[in-house]
């Protein structure tokens, strides 16, 4: 099992910026589809930055994180939050995604890598649907909705 960065404790060395909160994130090649899905995450550029980015969440009110499309941050980033006990104590884990079918592909896919069924610990929500566990109180889940700052 991958080793995550727990709040309290020491530091780790950050491969980017730290000082602001920003990370970035590079591209990298694919050839994902033949691997484990252990093997597919830990080949994500996110991956490798993701003790940078439990230290930043617990360091700043605002961690961004930029990279492009497919380095993990929609999938992976909810995941290292809860595994590393961010989503303990009756916390939720909340994504927003700004169309209907982006709601339902990622949730499905992070359940399929959880190793859960949608709706119990991986779950979305939208105007007429709701597939979630109200009895959950650590679930990750996406919402459709803008994000507005």
């Amino acid at each position: 099992m991958a080793q995550f960065w727990k709040p309290g404790t020491e530091k780790p060395r950050l491969l980017d910026d730290e000082e602001g909160g920003v990370l970035f994130l590079s591209s990298s090649s694919s050839g994902y589809r033949h691997a484990s899905i252990e093997k597919q995450r830990q080949r994500l550029p996110v991956y490798k930055y993701r003790t940078s980015i439990l230290y930043l969440v617990e360091s700043h009110v605002t961690t961004i994180v930029v990279g492009e499309t497919g380095s993990g941050k929609t999938t992976q980033i909810p995941q290292y939050l809860k595994e590393a006990g961010w989503a303990d104590g009756g916390r939720v884990i909340a994504c927003t995604q700004p169309r209907r079918l982006a709601v339902q592909a990622v949730a499905s896919r992070v359940a399929e890598e959880m190793g859960v069924k949608l709706g119990e610990e991986v779950g979305y929500t939208f105007r007429f649907e709701d597939i979630s566990n109200p009895m959950l109180k650590d679930n990750v889940f996406w919402q459709c909705r803008m994000l507005l700052g």
